[in-house]
Order: C-alpha cells, then structure tokens, then sequence
C-alpha cells in the first residue's frame, strides 16, 4: 500500500490523468489502495473514491462511471 503520509498516491493518479491526455483517451483507474477515477480525453476527473487510512472508517465501495468509447 502507499505510505499515509506522503503525496506518492496523488502523484500516481496525476502521471495515470497525463497519459490519457497525452494519447487522447479516457482513462478508468481502479486502485485497491489509491485513489479509483474516472477521467476523460481532456484530463478532467468525472468521478472518484479516495481511500481512507483510518481502519475505522473503510468501507467498501464501488464506481460507477460513463466513458465515452471512440471507434
């Protein structure tokens, strides 16, 4: 898992957003111990889960997201 108390998860999930922008494509990031996103072709995040360090408060959830598919 990452370290809670360094920016390692964030600075993940940005070169993830970077390099749907670069190839133009829709980016679905699914981490166990990151954060889960939905991204589109321009960078913009459309939805996400952030997890939380504190064992009292994880939960189990899911993402439900769109992404546009191109041909």
């Amino acid at each position: 898992g990452w370290f809670p108390n360094t920016m390692l998860m964030q600075q993940h999930f940005d070169h993830g957003r970077i390099r749907g922008v670069e190839n133009g494509v829709p980016v679905v990031r699914a981490a166990n111990t990151g954060i889960t996103a939905s991204i589109d072709a321009f960078g913009r995040i459309q939805k996400a889960l952030c997890p939380s360090f504190d064992a009292k408060k994880r939960v189990a959830k899911a993402l439900f997201a769109k992404v546009p598919l191109y041909s």
